[in-house]
């Protein structure tokens, strides 16, 4: 019985795991001038190196979902739009998400 339920619970373990995958950050450091234009999702930190230059295009809609953008060197922006999908806990209450931002 108790050689089932290991198995049974290994299994489960395994199957949850293909179901539920553990998806880890990227986090990128720019080697030169960038350029960011039309739909972007951030999947890691992002970091603008000293002396590199980070371009938001006109129009660029940026998910940063719950990642940070770092500039030590220099960024330039114009009418872009950079939010979060990723609900982040209202102050007070542990229980309640709002939007992102």
């Amino acid at each position: 019985m108790r050689a089932l339920s290991a198995i049974s619970l290994t299994m489960l373990m395994l199957f949850s795991s293909l179901l539920f995958p553990v998806t880890k950050a990227v986090d990128t450091v720019t080697t030169g001038d960038v350029t960011m234009s039309g739909s972007q999702v951030l999947d890691g930190n992002y970091t603008v190196s000293a002396g590199d230059t980070l371009v938001f295009d006109s129009g660029l809609s940026l998910d940063a979902k719950e990642f940070r953008i770092i500039v030590e060197g220099t960024l330039l922006a114009t009418d872009a739009h950079i939010f979060s999908t990723t609900p982040s806990k209202t102050s007070g209450n542990g229980n309640v998400f709002s939007a992102g931002v």
